[in-house]
């Protein structure tokens, strides 16, 4: 027999009355039962009604096996089972997770509009969801939705303009805000995240001056040195790679 229960049900309150008889009279005629087994989960009285006997929770197991027997009063007494399949149904009661609880982007100034820097994901143990991504805008600066914006399906996370490290009022620009993941159809509170983006300095120019080796045939170099412009850039990384080398003697 195939039964469901709602979790939500308060655990005192009996879901299924067994019922069993017996045609002989007196204490012989008596029908008396007990659960066979998850004595601890679940309950029986007298008159066959089965509770619960704590909260049952779907995300931790979704069906049992009961099986309920019904004895008589004979001194030799004579039993019968009965196979219960529970079911327990899913009821909003998980707010969704993140997969992490906060993330760290660096973002290099000049990348292109609606570039994607981060894919946000969470999960929700409640058997249906929908989840949908947002920025939280409680105690938002406004300049966050200029720059920033997060597409409500997929969860990535996309620059809105052009950022100019130089143009951007703080020396070293970082934006740290909070993202909520809501299922659209629950009843819990979303699941939040912290986000913090650094705007990174794209190039920068470094001078280093070096000591030339010359053919002593070569008079005309009283002080010989050379003066080399080395042109960097940072990668996503923090990666510093050599662009260009330009050479000049003085």
């Amino acid at each position: 027999m195939r039964l469901s229960y709602n979790n939500r049900v308060s655990s005192v309150r009996g879901f299924f009355r067994s019922a069993a008889t017996d045609p002989d009279l007196g204490e012989s005629g008596q029908v008396h039962y007990r659960l066979v087994n998850h004595q601890k989960l679940f309950s029986i009285n007298a008159t066959g009604a089965i509770r619960t006997a704590v909260p049952l929770d779907r995300e931790v197991k979704g069906h049992y096996f009961l099986v309920v027997e019904a004895s008589d009063g004979a001194v030799d007494p004579r039993r019968s089972r009965l196979t219960l399949y529970v079911t327990v149904l899913d009821v909003d009661d998980n707010s969704p997770m993140f997969s992490q609880q906060s993330y760290n982007v660096n973002l290099p100034e000049n990348s292109p509009k609606d570039t994607v820097i981060l894919r946000l994901q969470a999960t929700d143990a409640d058997l249906i969801s929908n989840l949908t991504y947002r920025i939280r805008v409680e105690g938002l600066h406004p300049e966050i939705l200029e720059f920033f914006r997060i597409d409500p399906m997929t969860g990535d996370l996309s620059v809105l303009k052009v950022l100019d490290f130089e143009a951007l009022a703080a020396s070293e620009p970082t934006y740290t805000f909070t993202v909520e993941a809501v299922d659209v159809h629950g009843t819990m509170p979303p699941g939040l995240a912290s986000v913090t983006v650094r705007i990174l300095d794209y190039q920068f120019l470094s001078l280093e001056h070096r000591n030339c080796l010359l053919p002593e045939q070569n008079h005309g170099w009283t002080f010989p040195c050379c003066l080399f412009i080395v042109k960097q850039m940072i990668s996503l990384f923090g990666i510093l790679r050599l662009h260009s080398v330009i050479q000049l003697k003085l």
